[in-house]
Protein backbone atom coordinates (compact mmCIF):
# COMPACT_ATOMS: atom_id res chain seq x y z
CA UNK A 1 0.00 0.00 0.00
CA UNK A 2 2.78 2.43 0.93
CA UNK A 3 4.70 1.94 -2.31
CA UNK A 4 1.58 2.31 -4.45
CA UNK A 5 0.85 5.65 -2.76
CA UNK A 6 4.43 6.78 -3.35
CA UNK A 7 4.22 5.70 -7.01
CA UNK A 8 0.98 7.65 -7.46
CA UNK A 9 2.44 10.72 -5.75
CA UNK A 10 5.57 10.70 -7.90
CA UNK A 11 3.54 10.14 -11.07
CA UNK A 12 1.26 13.08 -10.31
CA UNK A 13 4.27 15.22 -9.29
CA UNK A 14 6.00 14.45 -12.59
CA UNK A 15 2.88 15.32 -14.58
CA UNK A 16 2.46 18.56 -12.62
CA UNK A 17 6.13 19.44 -13.14
CA UNK A 18 5.62 18.91 -16.86
CA UNK A 19 2.87 21.53 -16.94
CA UNK A 20 4.50 23.87 -14.43
CA UNK A 21 6.78 25.76 -16.81
CA UNK A 22 5.06 24.83 -20.09
CA UNK A 23 4.64 28.44 -21.32
CA UNK A 24 8.39 29.05 -20.99
CA UNK A 25 10.26 27.63 -23.99
CA UNK A 26 13.14 25.18 -23.52
CA UNK A 27 12.57 24.61 -19.80
CA UNK A 28 11.29 21.16 -18.94
CA UNK A 29 11.04 19.59 -15.47
CA UNK A 30 9.23 16.38 -16.45
CA UNK A 31 12.47 14.49 -17.09
CA UNK A 32 13.92 15.65 -13.77
CA UNK A 33 10.83 14.32 -12.01
CA UNK A 34 11.17 10.93 -13.72
CA UNK A 35 14.83 10.75 -12.71
CA UNK A 36 14.00 11.61 -9.10
CA UNK A 37 11.19 9.02 -9.05
CA UNK A 38 13.68 6.34 -10.05
CA UNK A 39 16.16 7.63 -7.48
CA UNK A 40 13.63 7.68 -4.65
CA UNK A 41 11.61 4.56 -5.44
CA UNK A 42 14.17 2.27 -7.04
CA UNK A 43 13.89 0.47 -10.36
CA UNK A 44 10.46 -1.14 -10.00
CA UNK A 45 8.64 1.75 -8.36
CA UNK A 46 10.35 4.28 -10.58
CA UNK A 47 9.29 2.39 -13.71
CA UNK A 48 5.67 2.25 -12.49
CA UNK A 49 5.70 5.95 -11.66
CA UNK A 50 7.30 6.76 -15.03
CA UNK A 51 4.66 4.82 -16.96
CA UNK A 52 1.83 6.48 -15.06
CA UNK A 53 3.41 9.92 -15.47
CA UNK A 54 3.91 9.42 -19.21
CA UNK A 55 0.28 8.31 -19.58
CA UNK A 56 -0.89 11.35 -17.61
CA UNK A 57 1.38 13.90 -19.25
CA UNK A 58 1.76 12.75 -22.85
CA UNK A 59 -1.46 10.78 -23.17
CA UNK A 60 -3.82 13.38 -21.70
CA UNK A 61 -2.00 16.57 -22.61
CA UNK A 62 -4.30 19.48 -23.51
CA UNK A 63 -1.59 20.86 -25.82
CA UNK A 64 -1.85 17.71 -27.91
CA UNK A 65 -2.00 14.03 -27.00
CA UNK A 66 0.49 11.57 -28.42
CA UNK A 67 -2.04 8.72 -28.23
CA UNK A 68 -3.06 9.58 -31.79
CA UNK A 69 0.30 8.20 -33.01
CA UNK A 70 1.03 4.93 -31.12
CA UNK A 71 4.74 4.59 -32.12
CA UNK A 72 5.45 8.01 -30.63
CA UNK A 73 3.60 7.16 -27.44
CA UNK A 74 5.48 3.84 -27.16
CA UNK A 75 8.79 5.65 -27.61
CA UNK A 76 7.81 8.13 -24.88
CA UNK A 77 6.94 5.26 -22.53
CA UNK A 78 10.26 3.53 -23.20
CA UNK A 79 12.19 6.79 -22.72
CA UNK A 80 10.38 7.54 -19.45
CA UNK A 81 11.17 4.10 -18.04
CA UNK A 82 14.79 4.48 -19.20
CA UNK A 83 15.14 7.85 -17.45
CA UNK A 84 13.73 6.46 -14.21
CA UNK A 85 16.10 3.49 -14.47
CA UNK A 86 18.98 5.97 -14.71
CA UNK A 87 17.72 7.43 -11.44
CA UNK A 88 17.64 3.95 -9.89
CA UNK A 89 21.20 3.39 -11.12
CA UNK A 90 22.29 6.68 -9.57
CA UNK A 91 20.71 5.53 -6.31
CA UNK A 92 23.04 2.54 -6.29
CA UNK A 93 26.16 4.40 -7.44
CA UNK A 94 26.05 7.70 -5.60
CA UNK A 95 26.39 8.02 -1.82
CA UNK A 96 23.16 8.96 -0.10
CA UNK A 97 23.92 9.87 3.51
CA UNK A 98 25.09 8.60 6.89
CA UNK A 99 21.73 7.14 7.97
CA UNK A 100 21.16 5.22 4.77
CA UNK A 101 22.17 1.55 4.67
CA UNK A 102 24.73 1.22 1.94
CA UNK A 103 25.84 4.85 1.80
CA UNK A 104 28.16 6.72 4.16
CA UNK A 105 28.39 10.18 2.56
CA UNK A 106 31.98 9.67 1.33
CA UNK A 107 32.20 10.56 -2.33
CA UNK A 108 33.61 7.73 -4.43
CA UNK A 109 34.75 10.11 -7.15
CA UNK A 110 35.09 13.88 -7.59
CA UNK A 111 31.61 14.24 -9.12
CA UNK A 112 29.07 16.19 -7.06
CA UNK A 113 27.29 13.80 -4.65
CA UNK A 114 23.72 14.69 -5.65
CA UNK A 115 21.35 12.74 -7.89
CA UNK A 116 20.75 14.90 -10.98
CA UNK A 117 24.38 15.11 -12.17
CA UNK A 118 23.68 12.95 -15.27
CA UNK A 119 20.98 15.40 -16.40
CA UNK A 120 23.30 18.38 -16.01
CA UNK A 121 26.37 16.75 -17.53
CA UNK A 122 24.64 15.35 -20.62
CA UNK A 123 25.22 18.50 -22.74
CA UNK A 124 28.93 18.26 -21.92
CA UNK A 125 28.98 14.69 -23.25
CA UNK A 126 27.38 15.73 -26.52
CA UNK A 127 29.24 18.94 -27.23
CA UNK A 128 31.90 18.85 -29.96
CA UNK A 129 34.27 20.82 -27.74
CA UNK A 130 34.46 18.01 -25.20
CA UNK A 131 35.40 15.56 -27.96
CA UNK A 132 38.05 17.93 -29.31
CA UNK A 133 39.67 18.58 -25.93
CA UNK A 134 38.96 15.63 -23.60
CA UNK A 135 39.84 16.14 -19.97
CA UNK A 136 40.06 19.92 -20.10
CA UNK A 137 36.94 20.41 -17.98
CA UNK A 138 38.53 18.62 -15.03
CA UNK A 139 35.90 15.90 -14.66
CA UNK A 140 37.05 12.37 -13.98
CA UNK A 141 34.44 9.73 -14.74
CA UNK A 142 36.14 6.62 -13.33
CA UNK A 143 35.66 5.92 -9.63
Amino acid sequence: MRQSVQVALFASLCAALGFLLAPIPNIELFTFGLFMAGYALGAGGGAKAAMLAVILYYGMNPYGSSLIFPPLFAAQLIAGVFISSLGALARRVLPRGPGDPGGDCRPCCPLPPWPPWPCLSCPAWLSPGSAAAPGRAGWRWAC
